[in-house]
């Protein structure tokens, strides 16, 4: 489920079944940091996408959720706020004002439009959509992050409204371990099955 980087901005099944053992709704990662500030970031694309899935799924509504990493993490919780979906995963997920510093310290290699990422990220605070997300919202972080300090996720957490929502840190790691660890994809996949299993009985 991690996104490849070197991919456009939003990875999704839409069009085929998911691999052997893997459950029966869909995800999409809302962001790979060299694509998301060449046009309008984050939600725009986000929400076509859901729509481009609900057209394609079969008969009936089925479960989507988004997941995203550090950037990806942010634009996943703030475009959640705004499109069709059932459940987040967020693992390190960085602050708007961290990221808008970085951007205009020109810390970030990928190409952006920074004046619009700029905007962007100021007028979408991270906590306020934390707060208002109205699906489970699940947050992964390493204690040993050295870009964003764990802290910050357990800040989120104590934003969280659902009572399905979740924080797991791990011990050591780093700012990409989580993203790429097997045993905490297969920690992601048992709190979706449940979640979105949930959302699939219960219907919109």
């Amino acid at each position: 489920m991690a996104p490849d980087r070197a991919r456009s901005a939003t990875t999704t099944s839409p069009a085929r079944p998911p691999p052997p053992g893997w459950p029966p709704w869909r995800w999409i990662c809302p962001a790979t940091a060299p694509a998301v500030g060449r046009s309008t970031p984050g939600c725009s694309t986000t929400s076509a996408v859901v729509s481009l899935l609900r057209t394609r799924l079969e008969p009936g509504r089925r479960p989507i959720a988004l997941r995203g990493s550090s950037l990806g993490g942010y634009l996943a919780i703030v475009a959640a706020a705004h499109v069709d979906v059932d459940a987040v995963v967020a693992i390190c997920p960085a602050g708007n004002e961290g990221l808008r510093r970085g951007l205009l310290a020109g810390r970030f290699t990928f190409a952006a439009n920074q004046s619009s990422l700029a905007a962007f990220l100021s007028e979408h605070d991270l906590f306020a959509a934390v707060h208002s997300l109205r699906v489970p919202l699940l947050l992964l972080h390493a204690e040993g992050d050295e870009q964003v300090p764990v802290e910050h996720s357990r800040e989120l957490s104590r934003q969280t409204r659902h009572a399905q929502s979740r924080l797991i840190t791990v011990p050591g790691g780093h700012h990409r371990s989580v993203q790429h660890d097997p045993e905490l994809q297969a920690v992601s996949l048992r709190w979706l099955g449940r979640v979105m299993g949930e959302a699939e009985c219960s219907g919109p």
